[in-house]
């Protein structure tokens, strides 16, 4: 296992100007060597993840978010709808940065082709919030491949009260982070159905010291509504093997404050560099080495039910048995929903087709040859499962 073959489908969430942390995990995970897969984000996450997937670097990100001056929410909307701008210039905007990366020396502005999904070589999943049915909307290749990329994070940036919403066939489509109390990978069938191990970046903050002050109160209230979000997210899949859950604290930065000066843009990325480095380093290999102890713990139960089995002790094996089934009751949820799924269905053959020999009475099992092969096939799987997760501690410590 090389170091790039730690790899994640990495999935931005929003948080508006804290979004820039995002910059700073990106970097500390190139630094890292840990491969970056699917990319999916909602709200400012969706502007992230877009550009990477067209090919944007870190460094390039960088210079992006330290250049904005956030104009772009000043094309003020005079309809009746509730919002402040209308979201042209930002929509704009966002084309002007895909396509300047996808085209290359071939672009040309207003000239080219929108890029949509289909157009990408990467996986790119964006987030958006359908209010007319109370539901994730998502837009990818899968579902959406000739959808215009920018629309899309554009409809995905559409924060209630700042940009108009967005009418797509017979449905009403805002800011993606609105359904931030769930994992971002269950909201939508293609994050959901992935195959690959998944990394999910939370940005959360700390109340603002003046409650008195409007912007701060609104700021400290949506704060703590999505921090205890994000703690029961992290509660929840904290042993899940396949999801991993980092939370950037931005401190008590307002989610709206677009005047924010170059140093404080650059103090957010380094948040993100550091507390990703930080993750890495101390609590991913603890959540991993658990795993890893679970995975050994059952490995040896097989080992030992194999062998009472094969020495015809079958009443000794049922009740090693039993005492897994025990143990993967604990464990259910930490472990891997196919090899739960063949040790479960091991229970008839094991604690019930048994039958006695005719002069000796001795038990044993109907369907001797069956059992053994398949607890050979569990043993394999464990084997394989338990030297992944040793080479991913040492890719981790290293």
């Amino acid at each position: 296992m090389n170091k790039n073959d730690l790899k994640y489908a990495c999935l931005f969430g929003g948080g508006a100007i804290r979004g820039m942390a995002h910059i700073g995990v990106v970097r500390a995970l190139n630094e890292m060597g840990v491969g970056l897969g699917t990319l999916a984000g909602s709200s400012v996450g969706a502007i992230v993840a877009a550009a990477l997937a067209v090919g944007y670097s870190d460094e390039e990100l960088e210079k992006i978010f330290l250049d904005v001056d956030f104009e772009l929410f000043r094309d003020i909307n005079f309809s009746k709808s509730l919002a402040l701008s209308k979201g042209d210039i930002f929509l704009e905007w966002m084309r002007e940065i895909i396509e300047t990366k996808f085209y290359g020396v071939t672009y040309s502005k207003g000239k080219n082709k929108p890029v949509t999904f289909a157009d990408i070589d990467r996986n790119c999943v964006i987030i958006t919030t359908d209010l007319t049915n109370f539901c994730c909307k998502e837009f990818s290749r899968i579902t959406t491949p000739d959808f215009e990329i920018a629309e899309a994070v554009r409809i995905s940036a559409c924060m209630p009260g700042l940009m108009k919403a967005i009418e797509v066939g017979d449905v009403t489509l805002v800011d993606g982070d609105l359904q931030k109390s769930w994992p971002m990978w269950k909201l939508c069938d293609t994050l959901a159905n992935l195959k690959e191990n998944i990394l999910e970046i939370r940005l959360e903050g700390t109340p603002c010291g003046d409650l008195t002050n409007p912007i701060s109160f609104i700021n400290s209230v949506y704060s703590c509504i999505t921090s205890v979000a994000s703690e029961f997210v992290v509660n929840l899949y904290e042993r899940d093997e396949t999801h991993d859950c980092l939370v950037v604290n931005t401190g008590d930065v307002v989610i709206v404050n677009f005047q924010m000066k170059e140093a404080e843009r650059k103090a957010l990325i380094e948040d993100g560099y550091n507390q990703t480095i930080a993750y890495f380093k101390n609590i991913l290999p603890k959540k991993k080495a658990h795993l890893l102890d679970n995975y050994i713990k059952i490995k040896n139960f097989i080992v030992d039910i194999h062998d009472l089995l094969l020495n015809d002790k079958v009443a000794d094996a049922q009740v090693k048995y039993a005492n897994l089934l025990a143990l993967l009751c604990d464990i259910k949820f930490e472990i891997e929903d196919k090899i739960y799924s063949e040790i479960k269905e091991l229970a008839v053959e094991i604690l019930d087709n048994t039958a006695k020999t005719l002069f000796l009475r001795q038990v044993y099992l109907k369907n001797f040859r069956f059992v053994i092969k398949k607890l050979d096939d569990i043993e394999a799987a464990l084997c394989e499962k338990n030297i992944f997760l040793k080479n991913t501690l040492k890719l981790i410590e290293s």
